[in-house]
């Protein structure tokens, strides 16, 4: 099966847009490690659109270097959340990392609903409301990713934009 991991690879590196989420996971009668010892299974996602492959991968050691090396061949946008072990990455030049608005938002949520007044992190849920109603919207029709990339640009760039001039003055 190796020389079809090594295109799907290919196919997923090969393109200029990619994800990668890392998830844990427990072994337990691994040789030579503890069953307390966490692993990841990271998931890879890319390629052109009629082309998209989704690859996953189990790793034990050493994670910032597995994605480091993983992605040795790619140029582009990594669509990822805030681990470290993307910090490597983000030493490119060529690699673009894209932060979650799931992860971001979840930072807010706590704070809002432990308040009680109009604050900080009750407006910046707005913001996120707002552009999760636009990505229901896409959803809801069923859009092709032409037709999603046109509604963000008309109405999430807009929106985002917004949302980082605010942050940036409070």
């Amino acid at each position: 099966l190796q020389p079809l991991v090594n295109l799907i690879k290919e196919t997923i590196t090969g393109h200029n847009v990619s994800f990668c989420d890392a998830t844990t996971l427990q072994v337990l009668n691994e040789p030579d490690r503890p069953a307390e010892t966490k692993s990841y299974v990271y998931c890879m996602r890319g390629g052109p659109p009629d082309k998209q492959s989704i690859i996953y991968e189990y790793n034990w050691e050493k994670h910032k270097v597995f994605v480091r090396d993983w992605y040795a061949e790619f140029s582009g946008y990594l669509h990822a959340d805030g681990d470290h072990v993307f910090d490597l990455l983000d030493e490119r030049d060529d690699i673009h990392l894209v932060h979650c608005n799931a992860h971001a938002r979840r930072k807010f949520e706590p704070v809002a609903k432990s308040s009680k007044k109009q604050g900080v992190a009750k407006e910046a849920l707005r913001f996120f409301k707002a552009l999760y109603k636009i990505e229901r919207q896409a959803k809801n029709e069923n859009m092709s990713p032409e037709q999603r990339h046109a509604l963000r640009q008309k109405y999430s760039k807009p929106l985002f934009n917004l949302f980082i001039q605010w942050l940036d003055e409070i």
